[in-house]
């Protein structure tokens, strides 16, 4: 409750709400959505072309019901408050790894990450993933912890779950990750694999609508949204993302789903004509995702628990009771966010909603090794891996 009460105070005090070219296009949204006009709307750069799925639906949703309440001081809000709860969500998953000393580091580093409210105070559709993906990480560990210790986890978890995959999907098509990592889980944990699976077929359900949508308004049933072939061009080519705008608006008359088709046309010829090239600057963007490319005061944190985060999987024991849960389905959803984000961008944005799980394996990291080396010589050790985050950090930035 403090954290929420704090993350509210926080994101209100630093308000920026339109700080980023996008919170305009879900803003547009959500008030056409309270217009009854439904999910559509136009940029200023495609002049006269109706958009129904260039972006997801998850966020302008929330936007629609929360406006009508306070405005966007209220929203920002409840961002920052939800902000707060997620960090408590991950710092509890950290405590059952590693211990309270383990949770307390993990609270204190997400609530110290300046991209923590930077991002809460601004209008865009990370403020409501990166809940999501808390909340959904946690379900799917306490359901795996419930089935492996022998308790049915309840309809009403698996329910949730499920519920929790399909909104981080329909907010992000990053929440993939999510989803890619409960599959995960379920075929390394027998026991919670049914409980695991019908959450799966729950998320499926409740997603199912938006395609169907689609293949109603547009022709054909758009899975997640159709801007994705600008950021799988801009991701191939390192070009500027503003340069796929303007192609877009000269472009316009090819329609919502050709722009999308020949994006991602484009891409694939940059990748059969300039192969090395593309492989090159997927490299460096998976380097970029790892560590932040330029060392910031907001980033510090995520620099500082890097090392310990590295070291976690290799000297943390394995907790009883949670099998490959912990740290086994934070590391699947990191691993997935990874994939996806090399194969479009990586920025701040698309990096910060796993930033939580690196603050949370460093703080199970530091744990581990004063547990196992003690006091002493395990102040020593962190020390080590803390310096050796940093040295990668600089020399990454130089």
């Amino acid at each position: 409750m403090a954290a929420g009460v704090l993350g509210a105070a926080l994101a209100v005090t630093f308000a920026n709400p339109y700080d980023n070219p996008d919170s305009h296009a879900f803003e547009a949204l959500a008030r056409s959505l309270l217009a009854g006009r439904g999910l559509v709307y136009r940029e200023p750069m495609m002049p006269g072309l109706d958009l129904f799925a260039f972006r997801s639906p998850g966020y302008a949703v929330f936007l629609a019901g929360s406006l009508p309440l306070g405005g966007i001081r209220l929203v920002l809000a409840i961002q920052g408050a939800l902000a707060g709860i997620a960090a408590m969500l991950w710092a509890d998953l950290a405590a059952r790894a590693g211990g309270l000393r383990a949770g307390a580091i993990t609270a204190a580093a997400i609530l110290g990450l300046g991209l923590t409210w930077r991002f809460s105070s601004q209008l865009m559709s990370e403020t409501l993933y990166v809940p999501l993906l808390a909340l959904g990480a946690w379900l799917a560990i306490d359901v795996a912890e419930r089935s492996r210790g022998g308790r049915a986890p309840g309809p009403w978890r698996v329910l949730a779950l499920g519920a929790t995959i399909a909104a981080a999907v329909l907010t992000r098509p990053a929440g993939l990750a999510l989803a890619a990592a409960c599959a995960a889980l379920a075929l390394l944990s027998p026991p919670a694999r049914r409980s695991l699976a019908s959450a799966l077929v729950v998320a499926v359900v409740l997603w199912s609508p938006w395609p169907l949508r689609n293949a109603a308004v547009l022709g054909a049933p758009v899975p997640s949204l159709t801007s994705g072939g600008m950021n799988a061009w801009a991701g191939a080519t390192g070009r500027p993302i503003h340069e796929a705008w303007v192609m877009s608006a000269d472009s316009v008359a090819l329609g919502e789903r050709g722009l999308d088709r020949m994006f991602w046309r484009l891409a694939r010829d940059e990748g059969r004509m300039r192969p090395a090239a593309v492989a090159s600057l997927t490299v460096h963007k998976l380097h970029d995702y790892v560590m932040p490319p330029a060392p910031r005061a907001a980033e510090w944190p995520h620099i500082l628990l890097w090392g310990p985060a590295l070291a976690a999987p290799f000297v943390m024991r394995r907790r009883r009771g949670s099998g490959w849960a912990l740290p086994g389905l934070p590391l699947f959803v990191w691993a997935g966010h990874a994939l996806l984000a090399t194969v479009t961008l990586v920025s701040d944005r698309y990096r910060f909603p796993t930033d939580p799980i690196v603050l949370a394996l460093g703080g199970i990291g530091i744990d581990a090794l004063l547990k196992r080396h003690g006091a002493a010589r395990g102040s020593l050790a962190v020390a080590g891996w803390v310096t050796f985050g940093v040295l990668l950090a600089l020399t990454r930035h130089h």
